[in-house]
């Protein structure tokens, strides 16, 4: 397995998410997501559009904007959703054509100012019968984490893209220490570590955009943050 490969593919399910510094509570506007299907605590979940304004913002709106621009469908959409700790957050998850992948990441911290991690709880093949899956998650992150769904039209069981199989790594505990923006704050990079690898495993440095552009023909990417009611 080329864990090189694998490390410069995992930019952005990372960027796409988490870069270090604050960004609204809540969002302007509702909004329906309709895939996946937020539901917390047995009812539908209040999911809004994130607001993206602001300076602190940019490099991830630039990075949306970006890509989004490339097609017509604005595949990458940034979602946020309140919670508190013990809620049941579940997704339903539907092909929303035949021969998808959907995978779901989570970036999360266990204690306050601990390690943040980058996980891959699911990553499962959806041919055209396939009926949509469940993706179930009881909060107890500190403080605010995101998850990532994306589904990418991989047509095959055995089509997994990059970052895919770099989480299937056995014993991998991904961490992201550090975000780093350009000087214009037009993009920006990870900083990463596995610390499966012990104390002296080396960082490694990814731009956000990597990742998006290694996705097996994405047809949706949708960040969910989800903030502590109460912070």
């Amino acid at each position: 397995m080329d864990l090189k490969r694998y490390r410069m593919a995992i930019g952005i399910l990372v960027a796409a998410l988490c870069f270090a510094g604050p960004v609204p509570a809540c969002a302007d506007t509702p909004d329906k997501l309709d895939n996946p299907r937020i539901s917390r605590n047995g009812a539908a979940a209040n999911v809004t559009v994130q607001e993206l304004s602001g300076i602190v913002s940019r490099p991830f709106r630039v990075l949306i904007d970006r890509n989004n621009a490339k097609r017509e469908d604005k595949y990458l959409r940034v979602h946020a959703l309140g919670v508190t700790a013990g809620d049941i957050l579940t997704a339903v998850l539907a092909a929303p054509e035949p021969g998808i992948r959907a995978s779901v990441y989570r970036i999360f911290r266990l204690v306050k100012d601990g390690p943040r991690y980058f996980t891959m709880p699911l990553s499962v093949y959806l041919p055209g019968s396939a009926a949509p899956v469940l993706y179930t998650e009881r909060i107890d992150s500190a403080g605010e984490e995101f998850l990532v769904f994306v589904f990418e039209q991989t047509g095959s069981r055995d089509n997994k893209g990059l970052q895919v199989r770099y989480f299937e790594t056995p014993g991998l505990r991904l961490t992201i220490p550090q975000f780093r923006p350009n000087l214009w704050l037009t993009s920006f990079k990870l900083r990463m570590k596995d610390l499966a690898a012990g104390d002296n495993a080396p960082i490694f440095e990814r731009d956000a955009q990597l990742l998006i552009d290694r996705l097996v023909n994405p047809k949706r990417v949708v960040i969910l943050r989800l903030w502590k009611y109460g912070t």
